[in-house]
């Protein structure tokens, strides 16, 4: 129970600081941020529970580079939805 109050406080905490940075980013996207941090907390502690200390820091480690490539190359929704439209913005049917 103090892990998900205390995980509330700093993921409020840490929107607030993300939101006032000139971060040249969307509201979206450091939404993103703040969950993913959210979650990779909860996953270390699950970890550092059921493995030894240094393999729980390798999994979260490699975790953290994966989403931070996947946020960095930006392949996800928003670059779907400009492959779906075609010149004149008219939507085209992919199926």
């Amino acid at each position: 129970m103090d892990y998900i109050i205390l995980t509330i406080i700093g993921g409020s905490i840490l929107f607030f600081f993300f939101y006032f940075l000139p971060l040249k980013i969307t509201i979206l996207q450091k939404v993103n941020l703040v969950v993913l941090a959210i979650i990779l907390s909860y996953l270390f502690l699950f970890l550092k529970s059921q493995l030894i200390l240094w393999q729980a820091i390798a999994i979260l480690l490699l975790v953290l580079t994966l989403a931070t490539y996947r946020f960095l190359h930006n392949d996800g929704p928003s670059a779907m939805v400009e492959l779906s439209m075609n010149v004149e913005g008219e939507e085209e049917n992919f199926i």
